[in-house]
């Protein structure tokens, strides 16, 4: 009996005899076992595949919703596929499991992220020794948005702001990028600088700025989730139906994708070497974080990699 599941169907080709093509369904009825392969597929989708894909896709510049419309979107899919799969040939569909499988990684991914901005700056203010009411948690995150002083990695006494994009804060939140990447195939594409992914950190970041702690209870909310619970995004009250929602300040396309763009903006106006070192710092966070070697240092000066100089 083939090892193949029933929804996956070889058919000769005439590009390649090989290719395994995969019956179409609804696309809300896709899971992993409909991916074309079968159980070769899975074993490296989440290892693997998905990693390397959220690399690809965090070195672009469009990172929510509008990927999935723009041709960029399918050639990288398409070669990421091929990059993890070589042995399993396969011309990826945009009806098919591949891509309906991955969108919502894709989502879960930058759902993470927006989650992790706020456990990270839960944890920024309960540091703050001189933060410790609902009153001085407010003020400290507004006067975070002055002049977006909470994205500059250096704030001198004279107030000029300094290094953007390199705040310890956004380092950690794009930290959560670089976990997520752990596993990718790094040599099939040529960049690798993770810009998009320090937009949607960048953004990310703002979550939790013009609304937090609009309530007594909230802080100790999210300090109590911060522990080890699921992480909430602040709610709101919906005027149209009178209920209490959180979809309003949810970390979307809808109401952060306009702002991320925005940074992108700025994002590409740095210098190639500026932004190769925030991914770099975020790099090493996440290698220690998962237990992983980190990349050796060919500069370095310990003298353990300066025997036989």
């Amino acid at each position: 009996m083939s090892s193949i599941p029933s929804t996956v169907k070889p058919q000769a080709g005439p590009a390649n005899p090989l290719e395994v093509t995969v019956e179409i369904l609804p696309r809300s009825s896709y899971r992993i076992k409909h991916l074309p392969g079968g159980p070769r597929a899975v074993a490296r989708w989440s290892t693997t595949f998905i990693p390397t894909l959220i690399s690809a896709i965090g070195d672009q510049e469009e990172v929510w919703g509008r990927i999935e419309s723009e041709a960029t979107f399918h050639a990288t899919i398409q070669d990421t596929w091929d990059a993890v799969y070589e042995d399993i040939p396969h011309i990826v569909t945009n009806d098919g499991p591949v891509i309906a499988i991955a969108l919502q990684r894709l989502s879960e991914w930058r759902n993470c992220i927006g989650t992790t901005a706020v456990t990270v700056y839960t944890n920024f203010l309960s540091l703050q020794d001189d933060v410790k009411t609902d009153e001085d948690r407010k003020a400290f995150s507004e006067s975070l948005l002055v002049k977006l002083a909470f994205l500059y990695g250096n704030i001198p006494e004279e107030g000029k702001l300094e290094n953007p994009f390199e705040s310890e804060l956004i380092i950690q939140v794009l930290t959560q990028h670089a976990c997520a990447t752990l596993g990718a195939i790094g040599d099939h594409h040529t960049t690798a600088h993770a810009k998009g992914a320090l937009s949607l950190c960048t953004a990310a970041a703002c979550i939790f700025l013009p609304s937090l702690h609009s309530t007594a209870n909230y802080f100790l909310e999210l300090e109590a989730n911060s522990k080890g619970k699921a992480v909430k995004v602040p709610h709101s009250l919906n005027k149209s139906s009178g209920k209490i929602s959180g979809s309003r300040k949810a970390f979307s396309d809808t109401n952060f994708g306009v702002m991320t763009r925005r940074y992108m903006t700025s994002i590409n106006r740095l210098q190639d070497s500026v932004i190769q070192d925030i991914w770099e710092q975020a790099k090493e966070i996440a290698f220690k974080r998962r237990g992983a070697p980190s990349a050796p240092d060919e500069d370095s000066e310990d003298e353990r990699a300066l025997i036989g100089f």
